[in-house]
């Protein structure tokens, strides 16, 4: 992520929100915090809340952020059966007040 000299992120400008805010209300950084939204081998993989596979790498290759890291070697099972029984179904991000 890049801040340009005027302030513009992608997501906003720092000069008319807190940082915190423009994540918290992107709807772009919403979704890559979303790890069950990860696809391919990564959505199925038991390490997608430890690891979540590079983005940039899966952008680059299918032009889908959440899309799978094909740099990758690990190979989850094809039926999710890789996936512990106690896995969170949601990442847990703590904020900072």
């Amino acid at each position: 992520m890049a801040v340009d000299t005027e302030g513009e992120v992608r997501c906003g400008n720092v000069r008319e929100k807190t940082f915190q805010e423009i994540l918290d209300d992107s709807e772009a950084f919403q979704r890559v915090l979303d790890r069950n939204q990860l696809q391919g081998k990564c959505g199925r993989c038991r390490y997608k809340f430890t690891c979540g596979g590079c983005g940039a790498m899966a952008c680059f290759e299918s032009g889908d952020l959440m899309g799978e890291d094909p740099t990758c070697s690990f190979e989850p099972e094809e039926d999710g059966r890789d996936l512990p029984a106690d896995a969170p179904m949601t990442a847990v991000i703590s904020k900072q007040p």
